[in-house]
């Protein structure tokens, strides 16, 4: 019981100091508790990001097979959502594609839709009718027993259905569309079609349309798109309205679904039937944990074909885009969590150096208690069970708070997932860490003060840890260099040894500074014993003779900087990557993709104030392109040289045209892409298209920005190719350069008003709808977490260095005021006490905040946030690490300020009363 009195009255005193460990503990309770739920989040929502920008035919499985499926009754009858007649034919049919689903595994099973399907014949033309604008009909035959749900009837009936072959239909008067009529048919089948088909092609309904000399098309009804938008009608094209093409050369086309009777399937003639199965997909039931064993069980489901009617010949080969969105999502996430685990790891070993530098403070403030309790025969046990029970109450209601507010910041709402007993863990052990350092920093022999640099601390177990914690992270930076980079979504989850390096090599750079950073401070007094000046020479000595807390402050101080630095290079690296690609994707400030792009409106377009050049590019189409014997096709690129050489002379990323592209003074001059074979100054080399010509190789390319080509290519001026190669060109894309300070808003307004259905873009436009994605804001949030969480840290560890130090300095500073020292020249006693290892560690923390974002670089494959195939380069924003320096350096003075305040506010005689340590 008098324990625990003393250790209520201990608890009582030097509150601020234990309301400051508590602070910390909270604050950090709170991020360990908020980040795993945050990142949970962030990939629940790339989740479904990434499954709604997809379209339906990329995100749902689909299987088109060139025959008809296996027909039959559901067994029992009554067992699907089918009516009667079409359950007669279509059930076998349907209760094999549902079972084939409910045969999966979990999460696929979920993921998977229920199933549709309908049955197509080849398009056949239909007659044209006089005075009808449209000159080329023709519609589709289809069957689809569920049709019915997703559209409404507006006129007639539904189709009847087909009895097949009829000698009763044999002689059936057809008008055709000269107006003549003539005898055609076998069999006439009841069909219905849009409303929006019927009109455009002057259909009513009743009428009876010859398709070929064997079928015609009685329209029996017309009907409505229930949900025009709806999912189901990407899978139906030219259904829910008719497909129209207008030519002006050519004319009108349309093209219909013409709906039959789910039971006509049986007594039809097919030209050639296709069934088209699909299960739809939801990205409402796929979670981020979801991911990978849905891209495995999706492989395995695509990757064989099924049998669906036990017995038929009908087989299942179903197919996703899927695969590739999940691999995609794989990947970001495993690059994500890569990073995550970097940006994490640092700051939990400043928390750490911080818990222990408050433990340190602690503990020297109970001092003369804990050393009184073991002169009057406390054991080592009970004195540090006494710290570790402070340190639980201290730490438990912290924590608590901190993960409380945690859980409230990231709802389940939100993504973060269940509040479990797993979520308060990284809590509970923030909670213990503070019980665990005070017992581990209560030592009989540590209640008695002893002066640092005497060596009696310094024992040989402390120089191998030392030693092995340097080839540790040494071999940790080779193996990563080594391995390379991780590319794909099968390279695994959190890397251990990623997430170690850094924080290996931050503390290896630390015990190296606290080693080294004495000899140049030994010189320094040196020198300054010389001086008549008192404080910078005692302050030398002092920094060399009694550091405040040794390796502890330097470590928090390098990991730290290292950490912020390293989260602004990184998110530079990020956003420059996917700039980058934005401006190799756009090829100039403004991209115009419309109609036809004839001179006239091209001048146009150069016309608009505001723009300053416009460039053409357009695909010419394909070409042989021989190099001696060998040959083979590739696209040709006509590109208006001298306009885009003007557009693209401030474009990032963008090589110099060659000046000779545009001129042909003897042969065709060309620049071919990498991988024809083709190196530039080869000789000997054609291109044929309607006609050949030699050409001049002026240069090879990679990529060039705002072209677009799939495969090898040849870049060529416009007007040589259709001089030299007798090419038609008919541009759709325009590259546009404007003005620096010109309204984009009216340039965009113009351009709209010239060419209404073009679609322009920028680069800016591009990188923002990138770095909009929720993993790439989640990640970019996370650096900014990082970096503050880094900088409050170090500004807590700075802050805590100094308050060890205070009694010592306190009555270093009484005695000094007693003989004479004047009270402005505190500061400068402050400042050395704690500038060296500060400087030191600040300039090595910079050092490593540079080289851990080139390690991440070396280990992860960053191009599922950036894009592209490449690896981005390393970015350095001056302005922001100078931001982050400066706040770090301000903080470090800030600490030395309020210490020195501290400091004056001591009164020398009550300092020099009690003298603990004499």
């Amino acid at each position: 019981m008098r324990l625990v009195r003393l250790g209520r009255r201990q608890f009582a005193a030097h509150r601020s100091v234990s309301i400051a460990l508590a602070v910390v503990v909270a604050v950090v309770a709170l991020v360990v508790t908020a980040w795993p739920r945050a990142v949970a989040a962030t990939n629940a929502d790339q989740v479904a990001y990434e499954l709604a920008d997809s379209t339906p035919q990329q995100r749902d499985v689909i299987a088109v097979t060139p025959s008809g499926p296996d027909l039959g009754p559901a067994e029992p009858p009554g067992s699907t959502t089918l009516g009667p007649e079409a359950e007669a034919t279509w059930g076998a049919f349907e209760q094999g594609l549902v079972r084939l689903r409910d045969d999966q595994l979990e999460p696929l099973r979920s993921v998977l839709g229920p199933p549709a399907y309908t049955v197509e014949d080849d398009p056949r033309d239909l007659p044209r009718v006089p005075g009808n604008d449209v000159r080329f009909p023709s519609g589709v035959i289809k069957v689809d027993p569920h049709l019915a749900e997703h559209v409404t009837l507006v006129d007639g009936a539904w189709p009847a259905q087909a009895d097949g072959l009829s000698e009763a239909e044999d002689g059936t008067e057809i008008v055709d569309e000269t107006g003549a009529v003539r005898v055609v048919g076998k069999q006439v089948i009841d069909v219905a079609t849009s409303a929006e088909a019927a009109e455009v092609l002057g259909w009513p309904v009743g009428d009876v349309r010859a398709m070929d000399d064997v079928t015609s098309v009685r329209l029996a009804g017309t009907f409505e798109a229930v949900d025009p938008e709806g999912d189901y009608w990407a899978h139906n094209p030219y259904s829910a309205a008719p497909s129209v093409d207008e030519d002006l050369n050519m004319g009108t086309s349309v093209r219909t679904a013409l709906y039959v009777h789910p039971a006509s399937v049986e007594r039809m003639l097919w030209l050639s039937p296709s069934t088209r199965v699909w299960y739809p997909v939801s990205g409402d039931d796929v979670g981020a944990d979801d991911v990978a064993p849905l891209l495995a069980q999706l492989r395995g489901f695509t990757s064989v074909p099924h049998t669906v009617v036990p017995g038929g010949s009908f087989q299942l080969a179903p197919a996703s885009e899927l695969t590739e969105v999940l691999t995609t999502l794989l990947a970001q996430q495993r690059s994500s969590a890569a990073i995550l685990a970097v940006l994490a790891v640092g700051p939990l070993g400043v928390t750490v150096a911080v818990l222990l530098l408050g433990a340190q403070l602690v503990v020297s403030r109970r001092r003369a208690s804990l050393a009184l309790l073991g002169a009057r025969g406390a054991s080592g046990a009970q004195l540090r069970g006494l710290m570790a029970a402070e340190g639980l109450a201290l730490g438990l209601p912290a924590a608590a708070v901190g993960a409380l507010a945690a859980v409230l910041a990231v709802p389940v709402s939100a993504g973060g997932g269940e509040v479990g007993a797993s979520t308060f863990v990284p809590a509970l052990c923030t909670a213990l860490a503070p019980a665990l350092l005070f017992a581990l920093t209560t030592s009989p022999r540590g209640l008695r003060g002893e002066r640092a640099d005497l060596g009696s601390r310094r024992s040989r177990l402390a120089t191998l840890a030392g030693l092995l914690v340097v080839v540790a992270a040494t071999v940790s930076v080779v193996l990563l260099l080594q391995r390379g980079v991780l590319v794909g979504p099968d390279s695994g989850g959190v890397d251990p040894l990623l997430a170690a390096a850094p924080l290996l090599l931050a503390l290896a750079t630390a015990l190296v500074v606290v080693r080294l950073a004495p000899w140049p401070v030994r010189a320094l007094e040196r020198v300054l014993r010389r001086r008549r000046d008192l404080v910078p020479f005692l302050g030398a000595a002092r920094a060399v003779r009694d550091p405040a807390a040794g390796a502890v402050p330097a470590l928090a101080l390098v990991v730290g900087v290292s950490i912020a630095l390293a989260s602004g290079v990184l998110s530079t690296t990020v956003r420059d990557g996917v700039e980058s690609l934005a401006w190799q994707e756009a090829g100039a400030d403004l991209r115009v993709d419309g109609p036809v792009l004839d001179d006239d409106l091209v001048a146009e377009l150069d016309a608009i104030e505001g723009v300053d050049a416009v460039a053409t590019v357009a695909d010419a189409g394909s070409v042989l392109l021989r190099g001696g014997a060998s040959g083979e096709r590739v696209r040709l690129v006509a590109v208006d040289a001298v306009a885009l050489a003007a557009v693209q002379s401030d474009t990032p990323g963008a090589r110099p045209l060659p000046a000779g592209l545009g001129t042909a003074t003897g042969a065709l001059p060309v620049l071919v892409s990498a991988g024809t074979g083709v190196a530039t100054g080869d000789q000997g080399v054609t291109v044929a298209a309607e006609d050949s010509a030699d050409v001049e190789v002026l240069g090879t390319v990679t990529d060039s920005p705002g072209i677009r080509s799939p495969g090898t290519f040849v870049v060529v001026d416009r007007a040589l190719a259709q001089d030299e190669l007798g090419v038609s060109v008919h541009p759709r894309l325009a590259l546009l350069a404007v003005d620096d300070g010109a309204d984009e808003t009216a340039v965009r307004a113009e351009i709209a008003r010239i060419l209404p259905t073009s679609a322009v873009t920028s680069p800016h436009e591009i990188a923002a709808e990138t770095l909009e994605s929720p993993l790439a804001a989640g990640t970019d949030r996370a650096f900014v977490v990082a970096v503050a969480l880094s900088g409050l840290l170090s500004a807590v560890a700075v802050v805590l260095t100094l308050m060890i130090g205070a009694p010592a300095r306190t009555r270093l500073l009484a005695v000094l005021r007693t003989l004479g020292l004047d009270r402005r020249r505190t500061p400068g006693l402050v400042a050395w006490e704690i500038g060296p290892w500060a400087l030191a560690s600040l300039v090595v923390g910079a050092v490593l905040g540079l080289a851990i974002p080139a390690l991440v670089l070396a280990a992860v494959d960053l191009t599922p946030f950036t894009g592209g195939d490449a690896q981005p380069a390393l970015a350095l924003d001056p302005v922001l690490l100078g931001m982050v320096v400066v706040g770090l350096v301000l903080v470090v003075a800030g600490a030395v300020g309020v210490a020195t305040l501290v400091s004056r506010r001591g009164d020398p005689a009550t300092a020099l009363r009690i003298d603990e340590e004499r």
